[in-house]
């Protein structure tokens, strides 16, 4: 099972990282209007690495979003503190590319 401690490939930097959504633009929007946010889930994590620059398209990133069942975000956010087991996670994945 796969856990979310904030971690790089090689270990050089440890410890853990937050973001704000932009008021503008944020990743579940752009999820949503691809298709991947189903109703009744919310994005809970994202896991964010590079593509490797040998394919022949070039580097970019692939995103990973995890969505947990329900939409309030106070009750996920308490359920998940509260589970002493891993939850489950419906994933998604998506390629961005420079392009």
């Amino acid at each position: 099972m796969e856990s979310f401690k904030a971690r790089v490939q090689h270990g050089d930097w440890d410890g853990t990282a937050a973001a704000d959504v932009k008021d503008s633009s944020s990743v579940e929007e752009y999820l949503e209007k691809k298709g991947l946010i189903h109703p009744g889930g919310s994005l809970v994590a994202i896991s964010v690495s590079p593509i490797e620059k040998r394919s022949t398209a070039g580097g970019g990133i692939v995103v990973r979003a995890f969505f947990y069942k329900g939409e309030n975000f106070d009750s996920i956010a308490n359920e998940i503190a509260s589970s002493k087991e891993s939850i489950p996670v419906r994933e998604a994945r998506v390629e961005l590319r420079p392009e």
